[in-house]
């Protein structure tokens, strides 16, 4: 149970890591859109 949390953990990381990477990249081109990423 305690690999199932950690793994758990990890893949919000991860989908965390790329909701950043799109807002770094700008992937959003509207700035409306943009700053309501943030």
């Amino acid at each position: 149970w305690h690999l199932y949390k950690k793994r758990h953990l990890i893949e919000n990381m991860f989908a965390k890591l790329k909701d950043w990477r799109r807002v770094a990249t700008r992937y959003d081109r509207c700035a409306h859109t943009f700053m309501s990423a943030i």
